[in-house]
């Protein structure tokens, strides 16, 4: 692909020193296709790296995701290990995820993560609810085309919120169900917790910038494709 090209020009001896010294995966995505290109190439610099925003796991409370697990991203493992060490760790609630899919192929009550290419769809009911009031001002979904920094907090937000929804779950009464009917109501939980993030992104956007000011970007058909919430905003303001 044309956005990986500036990244293929560093060298690989660069991109080594970078994960000895920095073991978080970094979030690459950006609205615009030269903004994606020069970050995968500042990824892969040491110290420069550390300026793009972290990647969050999918589970936990603020757990980032790393390279190499458990920070083994020592000198020998990074310049000599072809491989990645890996340990597998039980954690009873990817076991019991991980259940409906062993025994009956279920894949709905996976947790969800915003789209990795950094689009965002946020759907009528929800715009309606929480910016026109209920009213009927949309007629149909929005995408919104995200920024490196709204990615990283939206996927630390739902990674929090999915962990929350799971423990809540009566797992007595799911741990009795066959798998189909676990997966239902595991996928309920999983479901609430990925509408309950976007929520939280728009209602933050409109309190951190006018609620009136987007309202009315929105309704005037300013920001059907933004680069993303703020600049459709900063647009919104101006005119």
């Amino acid at each position: 692909m044309l956005e990986s090209i500036p990244a293929s020009f560093v060298p690989t001896l660069l991109s080594q020193i970078q994960q000895v010294t920095d073991n978080q995966k970094r979030i690459t995505t950006d609205p615009g296709l030269l903004g994606r290109s020069l970050n995968k190439a500042i990824a892969k610099l040491p110290f420069i790296a550390a300026t793009l925003p972290k990647a969050y796991k999918s589970l936990g409370q603020n757990v980032p995701r790393e390279t190499y697990q458990d920070g083994t991203n020592t000198l020998f493992n990074v310049f000599l290990n072809p491989g990645f060490v890996s340990t597998y760790r039980v954690d009873p609630l990817v076991t019991a995820l991980l259940k409906p899919y062993e025994q009956a192929g279920e894949t709905k009550q996976f947790p969800k993560s915003p789209s990795p290419t950094g689009k965002l769809q946020l759907s009528e009911a929800m715009l309606n609810r929480i910016i026109a009031h209920g009213k009927d001002h949309f007629a149909g979904p929005m995408r919104i085309d995200l920024t490196g920094k709204e990615m990283s907090a939206l996927q630390r937000i739902m990674a929090a919120q999915t962990t929350k929804a799971l423990r809540d779950v009566d797992w007595q009464e799911v741990r009795g169900m066959d798998p189909e009917h676990q997966a239902n109501e595991l996928a309920k939980a999983v479901n609430s917790a990925s509408t309950a993030t976007r929520e939280w992104y728009v209602r933050t956007m409109l309190q951190r910038n006018h609620g009136e000011d987007i309202r009315a970007a929105l309704k005037a058909g300013r920001s059907a494709r933004p680069r993303s919430m703020l600049q459709s905003l900063a647009k919104a303001k101006a005119a």
